[in-house]
């Protein structure tokens, strides 16, 4: 037997996986637990033999299993009502961390109304074990759904707990529960759910969904930066296709974000979206839906990648992938004036980022242009071509860095915590790095030229999945993120944007 059903799952790296008991909605008071799947290949899946060894596994406490909720005596995080009335009772019991073995695969087993040992002891009792792997289940449905799309570091999904033969209405919010340290994934929520019991428009469910599509759970800031600033996520771009890519404010307006948008991998496009503001001017979410501003071909079937800013006379600069090109788009123009190959100027294919460094850092005016191939740093200037479009000089510099360069901002050294040593340069400033290929936002000091330093490369954010797209709200500083899934690249991410806030300002 091979293990390739939707509701497997895989221990991640670190192997420490946790369950978050999140909702109750279903009468029953049953028992969920993991098992490892390692040298199960030979039991038929849903045979007592197969439901005996995961009941075994489970109780053994060990690597090879776990109990991870135990609903008659523990209570979910939220309470409320999914639409049949409150049924969450008992104490939230928190996150429960269970070491497993890094890459082993493991699968979930509810047993609905019941304790898991009754599986052990008297095997062919009517009770019915349901697993999270549909071909284990006697009705070989799926009883496991998945609520928003999940990263690479974890996932929320909601249970049916009764099978078809016996009733079953359905609803998929009769345990729900989040998993971290782990990969898998099964049929979404809207595939599954019987519309006559949707719940996720009740109060309760609106608070489940927002939680489960948090991808901020996943990320942290580190140390000192986690004392100044907290990291959240504003979800999806309301009308935006994905995947996305680079993103930028408005040149004249830091009320609209700018950002890239390569649909289904075949067109390569730039959207516009109104952003909304709390009292203290911090973004909270968007307000109405995008709108596609200009279309950003590359010259050789490239699409549109993490750079894109804005140049002298408030040109739009971006970058193209992967055919290794910049494209400049004018005030007013819906498709790009001037399109640049930067083989032939000595930068590595294929371009990631491009950013101006902004004025009062060192290199003001300077344009700087990461290879997402290589993770070089490149740096060059423009000149005026008379027709209101630029020519880009050959690269001048490149510095060596890591973990697959893409979009990149310059922070002064004013923002708390971001002050480096003034030997660099004089004011202390800094330049944020995402590095897509090792999901993560790596901070470096600068030199006089405005050029990071590779030596003091350190972390800021850890656990982001594919950020690709980067800039800073001018009114607030705060720092904001796009992130990109699609495909084989990074496929249980989100496309989403994330916003690391200033607490101190």
């Amino acid at each position: 037997m091979s293990f390739l059903d939707p509701g497997l799952f895989a221990v991640g790296l670190d192997g420490q996986v946790s369950i978050e008991f999140l909702g109750d909605g279903g009468s029953y008071h049953g028992e969920l637990g993991l098992f490892s799947l390692k040298g199960m290949e030979n039991l038929q899946l849903g045979s007592v033999e197969f439901i005996q060894e995961s009941a075994r596994r489970i109780l053994s406490n060990s690597d090879a299993g776990y109990l991870a909720i135990s609903d008659p005596t523990e209570g979910a995080k939220f309470s409320g009502n999914l639409g049949e009335g409150e049924k969450n009772d008992g104490g939230f019991l928190g996150e429960k961390s269970f070491a497993l073995t890094p890459g082993e695969q493991f699968a979930f087993l509810l047993l609905p109304d019941g304790k898991i040992r009754e599986l052990v002891d008297s095997p062919n009792q009517q009770k019915s074990a349901i697993f999270s792997l549909s071909t284990a289940n006697s009705d070989k449905s799926v009883h496991f759904s998945q609520l928003g799309q999940g990263t690479a570091k974890g996932a929320t999904f909601g249970v049916e707990d009764v099978l078809a033969d016996q009733g079953s209405d359905w609803d998929y919010n009769d345990i729900i529960f989040q998993i971290k340290g782990a990969t898998g994934k099964t049929s979404p929520i809207d595939a599954l759910i019987n519309s006559k019991k949707e719940w996720r428009n009740t109060e309760l469910g609106k608070q489940l969904i927002d939680y489960a599509q948090q991808v901020s759970q996943f990320i942290s800031l580190a140390a000192p930066f986690n004392t100044a600033y907290t990291v959240t996520s504003l979800g999806e771009v309301p009308g935006l296709p994905t995947p996305y890519v680079g993103l930028a404010f408005k040149a004249d307006d830091p009320n609209t974000l700018f950002i890239g948008s390569t649909p289904q991998g075949e067109n390569s496009q730039i959207f516009a979206i109104a952003l909304k503001r709390d009292a203290n001017n911090h973004i909270i979410g968007f307000t109405g839906t995008a709108t596609l501003l200009a279309d950003a071909p590359g010259l050789n079937g490239g699409l549109i990648d993490a750079g894109l800013d804005f140049g002298p006379e408030n040109v739009l600069f971006y970058t193209t992938w992967n055919d290794n090109t910049v494209g400049q788009i004018k005030p007013g123009s819906s498709s790009p004036d001037k399109q640049i190959d930067l083989t032939s100027l000595g930068f590595a294919a294929s371009s990631g980022g491009l950013t101006f460094v902004p004025q009062g850092f060192p290199g003001a005016g300077r344009l700087k242009i990461t290879s997402y191939d290589t993770s070089n740093f490149y740096d060059t200037t423009v000149t005026a071509d008379g027709t209101g479009t630029w020519n880009i000089a050959p690269a001048s510099k490149s510095v060596a860095l890591s973990g697959g360069t893409d979009a990149f901002v310059y922070v002064s050294a004013f923002m708390p915590e971001f002050k480096s040593d003034r030997s660099a340069n004089a004011k202390g400033d800094r330049i944020l790095m995402t590095e897509q290929d090792a999901d993560k936002v790596a901070i470096y000091s600068i030199d006089e030229n405005g050029d990071p330093i590779s030596t003091t490369r350190q972390d800021f954010l850890t656990g982001i999945d594919g950020p690709i797209g980067a800039a800073i709200d001018p009114l607030t500083g705060d720092f904001f993120f796009s992130t990109y899934s699609f495909g084989d690249f990074n496929p249980h991410g989100f496309n989403q944007v994330v916003v690391v806030k200033n607490n101190l300002g």
